[in-house]
């Protein structure tokens, strides 16, 4: 269950990151509260988490990515 409080914070978080001008994302599931990535319980979603490990990794990709750390 998402709870109210967690768009005012992101709204929080997103105006420090935009005045100190960082790249970002923001994704919600909203059928999987906080903790979701936690295989070992109950909270744990799958598909969101899954999910959510792509969205990690391609951001790192296209942010991170410089040609000394490229794949051989």
């Amino acid at each position: 269950m998402t709870s109210v409080r967690v768009p005012r914070k992101v709204a929080i978080h997103e105006q420090e990151l935009k005045k100190h001008g960082k790249v970002y994302e923001f994704h919600m599931y909203p059928k999987a509260g906080h903790g979701f990535f936690y295989y070992d319980r109950a909270m744990y979603r799958q598909e969101q988490a899954v999910d959510g490990w792509k969205k990690v990794f391609t951001f790192f990709e296209q942010h991170l990515f410089t040609p000394a750390t490229a794949r051989v």
